[in-house]
């Protein structure tokens, strides 16, 4: 089974014991086959990168999602049912900063966010604030699944 399969049942999985414990999950409802291609153009015109295939397969779950401190940037900002960043406004945002143009975040928590980094194009996880490397990686998935571990989202 791939990586990104797994993290994705995993995910499910985790999902289905929220809806369990707290009557609701924090998967959201996925992005249509015709709003996936659209943020495939607009992401590759923003970008000059084409997508991950990991990031649209998630979409493909849950319009990007919110649990325990962890937020997956959506395909379009969101405020329903509660506000989650869109990954194309939020790196907008970052690049106002001449020193963030390099990097594509696609996540994050209090203290770190998952991001590609352009100029050694490579999956890393930066420090929040300083946007200091301290991990990296060459999935998507492989990012996101170490960031739930260490940043114990599901402890």
């Amino acid at each position: 089974m791939s990586d990104i399969k797994k993290l994705i049942n995993y995910l499910i999985e985790k999902n289905s014991e929220e809806q369990t414990h707290f009557g609701e999950g924090f998967l959201l409802t996925p992005i249509s086959l015709d709003e996936l291609k659209a943020f495939n153009a607009h992401f590759t015109k923003a970008f000059n990168f084409q997508p991950p295939n990991e990031l649209l397969d998630i979409l493909k779950i849950s319009n990007g999602f919110s649990v325990n401190g962890l937020n997956v940037y959506s395909a379009k900002e969101q405020n329903e049912p509660y506000y989650l960043a869109g990954i194309i406004e939020a790196n907008q945002e970052f690049h106002t900063e001449e020193s963030l143009r390099n990097f594509v975040a696609f996540c994050d928590e209090s203290s770190s966010r998952v991001v590609y980094n352009l100029k050694v194009n490579q999956f890393q996880i930066v420090d929040s604030f300083t946007w200091e490397e301290l991990e990296s990686f060459p999935t998507l998935t492989l990012a996101i699944s170490s960031l739930l571990k260490t940043a114990n989202i599901f402890e």
